[in-house]
């Protein structure tokens, strides 16, 4: 694999941390909510 594929799959890596970190909390507070 070239340097630059991985460049751009690093960066993709990057950008979607927050989104699960987002995701996470979300499915978290759906937790709470079902269990009280």
């Amino acid at each position: 694999m070239s340097k630059q594929g991985i460049r751009s799959l690093v960066i993709v890596v990057l950008l979607m941390i927050p989104t699960w970190i987002a995701a996470v909390k979300f499915l978290a507070s759906l937790w709470e909510v079902f269990n009280g």
